[in-house]
């Protein structure tokens, strides 16, 4: 019930406050608008594929041994690189600190 409700207020988010929090504070035409709203469905379609292979990779024995966990820990590894990668490696190749 809880997660359901939070689906359908991030659904909202996106669909209808993000769009004009954009257009207002960015000041961006509508098809680059139209563009980065697009980016979350665009990335939502292959992770929603990981969970699908994730359950073909473990089997029944696996799963009550605690096999899903390492792929849980290898996602939030992927997700902290990707993270770190953006906040520390992508600003300096941007944009070089001044000498």
């Amino acid at each position: 019930m809880i997660a359901q409700a939070a689906g359908i207020y991030a659904l909202y988010l996106l669909l209808f406050w993000l769009p004009s929090y954009m257009q207002d504070t960015k000041h961006l035409a509508i098809m680059k608008i139209g563009l980065y709203t697009a980016v979350p469905r665009a990335i939502a379609v292959p992770v929603s594929d990981i969970g699908m292979v994730s359950d073909r990779l473990l089997q029944s024995h696996m799963l009550l041994a605690g096999g899903r966990r390492a792929i849980v820990i290898a996602c939030v590894g992927a997700l902290a690189l990707a993270t770190m990668a953006r906040r520390v490696i992508l600003p300096a190749v941007v944009s070089p600190r001044p000498a």
